[in-house]
């Protein structure tokens, strides 16, 4: 979720994070990522406060505006300011990476609003995706590929993950996968809106809302020297449209592809995002208002409201067959699905199994790479344990949702024993996280089974040591093993338990320093006073809270007295 806005004068400079609220629209959408075309009346209203005294200039409020793209024609726009009972009309501005905003000069203070409504169309047409060897460097859009205040690309933390777990040369595969465990990874949670966390904090939390799910993406993606932007816009999801956080990442092949993590898309997004701009790093994506003089300023929250008066889904793009099904009780059962791809160009695509209650299931979602006109099969391990008499059968229906189709089948469950009582363990995830001078080998296993499990983990570097899991029947577990004082020499881990005998390497990666010559300010610790000179033209930065932000205004006034 786009969170941020920033309040500018021309004596001091206040970047404040300043949130569009979630808000639901009177249109509700099912099935939100089979649409491809959205027509819809967009509005977004805010508010804002001028005190103190303007000296006989203007202040210039700048709010990011639509942008026409491919997939997006702006049918109208109409941006306009209230203040002292008088209308001010937008004036338009591009910024260098051609975002484009409403820009209105304020010649008096007092308390305003604002509003800007949009009719707009958006068509998310399938355009050719190709391969291309990662082992060629990317020679373009260096800007995009560079280490931001929230992307830490260069870091150890996020180069260990991403040269370890996504190091495939092929574009596609590190798209695809990066997608899926960023998606996997992360827990959706409210509760960090509206906040905006760096990478290597997500990693810490593993929760986050759109903008976690975003830049954890992002960094992944630039640690592999792809070029990545940040984007800004709105979607409808959880039942509701919302400000919303996506990515596009550069194919040389291909140009730009978006991926939105949060949903598990990749190469192309479905007709209900709504495009407003793209950046290096979300805290680019900001508002901003600058008063002269003595004059101080603050900006309200967003709010964002969506009418939806036409949709058109996705066709021809995927086609998906599965039949009915009938399985025994207590047994482990696979429901497949064929999975077929109609066009010409690859594609990457989530298929989703949709979860019945009382079913345990290794896994709902899965992401994957259909080559032009490649048909594959999709199995998905499914198991009911339940006491039924021989004459007992539990009915209902299992559906199956991808791209542009939805398909419901009927399943039937019927009485069954345990063809096995053992353990079966799989190994469903090894992240490596550089905590420190440690090494944290944060390891998820599945037990298949119907009995507990011992899984012998093993870590080799000159030197040995073990660890034993112990996972319980029908147990998805997290551990996390700790080597302290790490090094730069490669580990072996290796497991060893019921159905499961695995070795693999992981390689702590040092972190990169910037380039000469390009170094990035947002990079530097202690961004808080970046520079304070009363002779001059004085600049402060802060990163604050929007309950922060009068009172912020009044204690640079104070401190610019002295």
């Amino acid at each position: 979720m786009a969170k941020t806005a920033k309040a500018k004068a021309v004596k001091a400079i206040v970047i404040a994070l300043l949130f569009l609220a979630l808000c639901s629209s009177a249109s509700a959408i099912e099935n939100s990522t089979t649409i491809q075309s959205v027509k819809a009346e967009i509005a977004i209203t805010g508010s804002g406060e001028i005190t103190g005294d303007l000296q006989g200039r203007t202040a210039a409020f700048k709010v990011i505006s639509f942008s026409e793209t491919p997939n997006q024609r702006l049918l109208s726009l109409d941006e306009s300011l209230e203040i002292n009972g008088k209308t001010i009309s937008a004036q338009k501005e591009q910024d260098q990476y051609g975002n484009r905003y409403a820009v209105f000069n304020i010649g008096e203070t007092g308390s305003f609003t604002y509003r800007q409504k949009a009719l707009i169309e958006t068509n998310q047409v399938l355009t050719r995706l190709e391969e291309y060897d990662l082992s060629e460097k990317i020679g373009q859009h260096s800007e995009y590929m560079q280490p931001t205040e929230k992307v830490e690309s260069n870091s150890e933390e996020i180069r260990t993950i991403a040269l370890n777990s996504f190091d495939s040369n092929s574009w596609l595969e590190t798209a695809r996968g990066v997608t899926e465990w960023v998606n996997g990874y992360l827990t959706y949670d409210l509760s960090y809106y509206p906040g905006i966390y760096s990478a290597i904090e997500t990693l810490e939390s593993k929760r986050g809302t759109c903008d976690e799910f975003a830049i954890l993406a992002a960094a992944m993606l630039r640690a592999r020297e792809i070029p990545v932007k940040f984007v800004s816009g709105i979607t409808y999801g959880e039942q509701q449209w919302a400000n919303h956080s996506w990515i596009e990442a550069f194919n040389p092949e291909s140009g730009w592809k978006p991926i939105d993590p949060t949903y598990g898309e990749a190469g192309i997004v479905d007709g209900t995002h709504f495009y407003m701009g793209a950046f290096p790093d979300p805290t680019d994506a900001a508002d901003e208002i600058t008063v002269p003089g003595r004059a101080n300023a603050s900006i309200g929250n967003k709010q964002v409201s969506v009418s939806v008066q036409e949709t058109k889904a996705f066709s021809g793009i995927l086609g998906i067959a599965a039949e009915d099904i009938s399985f025994k009780a207590n047994q482990w059962f696979e429901i497949s699905a064929i999975v077929r791809n109609r066009t010409n160009s690859a594609l990457i695509v989530p298929v989703s199994l949709t979860p019945v209650e009382g079913m345990l299931m290794q896994k709902e979602k899965q992401i994957i790479i259909l080559g032009p006109l490649e048909e594959m099969e999709l199995k998905w391990p499914v198991r009911v344990n339940a006491e039924l008499q021989p004459n007992q059968f539990i009915t209902g229906k299992y559906s199956i949702i991808t791209l542009n189709e939805e398909i419901e089948k009927n399943m039937e469950v019927v009485p069954g024993n345990a063809t096995s009582t053992e353990a079966d363990i799989t190994l469903n995830s090894l992240v490596p996280i550089v905590e420190g001078q440690d090494l944290a080998l944060e390891i998820e296993l599945q037990n298949l089974g119907a009995k507990p499990g011992n899984v012998r983990v093993e870590i080799s570097n000159g030197t040995s040591s073990s660890e034993t899991v112990t996972v319980n029947a029908f147990e998805t577990k997290q551990v996390t093993i700790k080597v302290e004082n790490r090094d730069l020499e490669p580990y072996t881990i290796s497991f060893l338990g019921p159905g499961l005998s695995y070795s693999t390497i992981v390689m702590v990666q040092e972190g990169q320093a910037i380039a000469a010559g390009s170094e990035n300010p947002d990079l530097r610790p202690g961004r808080i006073l970046d520079s304070l000179n009363i002779g001059g033209e004085e600049t402060i930065l802060l990163i604050v809270g929007i309950a922060g932000v009068i009172a912020i205004v009044f204690l640079l006034k104070e401190l610019l007295i002295k």
